[in-house]
């Protein structure tokens, strides 16, 4: 009991500090499709050391099924705004400015603030 709670506790803190990474290479005025894109592939790597998705994935819907596995408590608006960001980054042809730049901001402050708001919970 005690092992799994620190293999979940321990996921939480570097998926918060993945989240927290990007949102500032964001805010100092990095390019906002590959930090995103990087923050992709560095979650995918968390989940695939921790078991939650398997090295060979192929879609995204494999993705969002890990994350949702692995990061539970955090709440289905944070996640799909997650998922959006990163759909946005990797299909979109669109050129990414300002304003994708503050919504990915968001998404990734909001999932920091729950991973944040779960970690302070006593024994859970």
């Amino acid at each position: 009991m005690y092992r799994r709670k620190k293999v979940a506790d321990d996921l939480l803190k570097d998926a918060a500090e993945v989240f927290a990474y990007t949102a500032e290479l964001l805010a100092a005025g990095d390019a906002v499709r590959e930090a995103i894109f990087t923050c992709y592939q560095d979650l995918c790597g968390l989940l695939q050391q921790r078991g939650f998705l398997r090295r060979d994935f192929e879609t995204v819907r494999e993705f969002e099924f890990a994350i949702r596995q692995a990061l539970q408590g955090v709440s289905e608006d944070a996640l799909t705004a997650l998922d959006n960001t990163f759909e946005m980054a990797r299909y979109s042809r669109e050129e990414m400015g300002a304003q994708h730049q503050e919504v990915a901001v968001q998404a990734l402050t909001r999932m920091s603030g729950e991973i944040a708001q779960i970690q302070a919970i006593p024994n859970r």
